[in-house]
């Protein structure tokens, strides 16, 4: 039996002008009934899951914030932070004992015996381990033998990590440092290669520091840092952009030995930046397969797209800096957001529209004609459906730019 998986290397993390910008803010205690004590959070990018230190719970949420449910997994207790691996999840309860965790069956899977107390963690997928530490203690990367792997040295008080290979530069460390009283919750930036601060520290919240994840595509095209600040809200803000131009439908599944398997290759081009009409573009991914125990074959599949742009943007495009658009807020927002942007005093256009698509790239909404003297207008979505949507500032037919918000209700 073999399992079909696609190429890590179809993905590439860029940097972006918006990085940093605000994705969401879930009130988790108040979304939760009033639990305090939320510290640890992962996800999985369908759901998102806290670890409650105060008792053995462990709230569930979907992606956009909505309270799911609350249940205990036996054998499993007092759960700080928390890291998953693609299939399973982990956690300690700030003792030498990684807990491996099945969160859909809620059974626990066995132990990781560490070398050290494990409050913040993370999963390295390059290294197949975990970055574990307790408080200011030296930060490890335990393989799932329980050995050690690597080891950071003078890491400031901290309660969460997440690991960052999409940034440029990485991989990377990112701490949630702040966790001693009164401190403020802060994103601190570990080169892993240096064993060091790379002196980039960002505010994630006013209140002490909780857990910390990071996760693709909870805002379509984007990679968030997710962190909490205890009692206060679990934030999520854009790390980097990521060009996911090319998935598979049915990316993993058992094949029988001489058997098939039809599998559907979905081509994106909204995340590349604008080319030239006719120009050909040529795109090249490896499909690799796996066996069940994990192994590679040696040789991947190797698929050639070709691409006449013959959609592409004229010669004489305007340009993108005269017209600025910006971030909505509230977002997420519910049901009326505010939708900010800039029109240059000397552009030389007819007329100028925010248009709002679902994630299928059909418009749902569309504004007045936009004026210079104005630089907002408010979106209504009380008539449609929670989820993501795109709006774009469209100048004589052309979309300057395009960003996501979310719709929550």
């Amino acid at each position: 039996n073999d399992v079909l998986h696609s190429d890590e290397k179809v993905k590439k993390a860029t940097a972006d002008k918006d990085t940093w910008d605000l994705q969401f803010a879930y009130d988790i205690t108040t979304l939760s009934g009033g639990v305090i004590g939320q510290a640890g959070c992962e996800s999985d990018g369908e759901f998102i899951y806290t670890a409650v230190w105060e008792s053995d719970d462990i709230i569930k949420y979907t992606i956009h914030g909505k309270y799911v449910e609350t249940f205990q997994i036996d054998g499993v207790n007092g759960l700080r932070d928390l890291a998953f691996d693609g299939e399973y999840f982990y956690g300690s309860n700030a003792s030498t004992s990684i807990y491996k965790m099945d969160f859909t069956s809620k059974t626990l899977e066995g132990i990781i015996l560490s070398p050290t107390e494990v409050r913040a963690i993370a999963y390295d997928s390059d290294n197949d381990g975990f970055w574990v530490n307790n408080w200011n203690s030296d930060m490890i990367c335990v393989g799932r033998n329980g050995l050690t792997i690597d080891t950071i040295m003078n890491i400031p008080s901290c309660y969460g990590a997440a690991y960052d290979n999409f940034s440029e530069g990485g991989p990377y460390l990112w701490l949630n440092t702040g966790a001693t009283a009164s401190s403020p919750a802060v994103l601190e930036q570990f080169s892993i290669e240096n064993h060091a601060t790379t002196g980039f520290t960002f505010q994630a919240g006013n209140s002490n520091a909780g857990g910390a994840f990071i996760q693709e595509n909870i805002i379509d095209g984007t990679v968030t840092i997710a962190a909490i600040a205890q009692g206060e809200a679990l934030y999520g803000y854009e790390l980097c952009t990521i060009d996911n131009w090319l998935t598979l439908t049915n990316a993993s599944g058992n094949i029988p030995a001489g058997g098939n398997a039809t599998v559907g290759l979905n081509f994106n081009t909204s995340f590349w930046e604008e080319i030239q009409k006719d120009t050909i573009i040529v795109k090249t991914a490896n499909i690799t397969f796996k066996d069940l125990t994990g192994n590679l074959f040696e040789t991947p599949v190797e698929i050639t797209l070709t691409i006449n742009n013959e959609m592409g943007i004229e010669d004489d495009q305007l340009q993108a800096t005269d017209y600025v658009l910006k971030q909505n807020y509230p977002n997420p927002f519910n049901p009326v957001t505010k939708i900010n942007y800039e029109l240059a005093s000397f552009g030389d256009f007819k007329t100028a529209k925010i248009v709002v698509y679902n994630t299928m790239g059909q418009k749902v909404w569309a504004s007045n004609p936009l004026s210079l003297n104005t630089n907002s207008c408010n979106f209504d979505g009380s008539k449609l459906n929670s989820g993501v949507y795109y709006y774009s500032l469209v100048v004589d037919g052309k979309k300057m730019d395009i960003k996501s918000m979310i719709l929550i209700k």
